[in-house]
């Protein structure tokens, strides 16, 4: 659950269109989902702003996948760092819509909308080529989380 939308639970609530059962439901909810081989956060967001990111090293193109399944059935914008080339192939054909690949960071993004650019600058520096892919890395992290989560 986001912070928009328990907003919207609790907006809801107020209006009379949701019971009061439903609300101490969804808010008794388990924070977590055992997928069986890793465990997914899913009140992340609610706490830090910005859900769970997954880390693409060492997983299967199918346990990155079912990893941003869940994510992307919260609502929440997800965000994949180290992918390789068959995690984003697998990525895109899950996601046609939504799966953006960034090659040079070697991330996927999944986002309803497109990312919205915020005031100000960082500066992302590094040392030479052999450091292009992680400071593209730190780029696109810096996009997806330098912005207020609102889903």
């Amino acid at each position: 659950m986001t912070r928009a939308q328990a907003a919207e639970l609790l907006e809801q609530y107020r209006a009379g269109r949701v019971e009061r059962d439903e609300v101490l439901r969804a808010f008794q909810a388990a924070p977590l989902a055992d997928l069986k081989f890793a465990v997914v956060d899913t009140h992340r967001a609610l706490r830090q702003g910005f859900p769970e990111v997954i880390f693409g090293a060492g997983k299967t193109a199918a346990q990155v996948t079912a990893i941003a399944a869940q994510l992307h059935r919260e609502g929440q914008p997800v965000l994949m760092t180290r992918v390789t080339p068959v995690h984003a192939r697998a990525l895109r054909r899950k996601f046609p819509r939504t799966a953006v690949h960034q090659v040079a960071a070697r991330c996927v993004t999944l986002e309803k909308r497109p990312l919205t650019k915020r005031p100000g600058s960082v500066a992302v520096l590094c040392a030479g080529t052999r450091d292009i892919p992680v400071a593209e890395e730190a780029a696109v992290t810096g996009q997806c989380c330098a912005r207020p989560f609102h889903p």
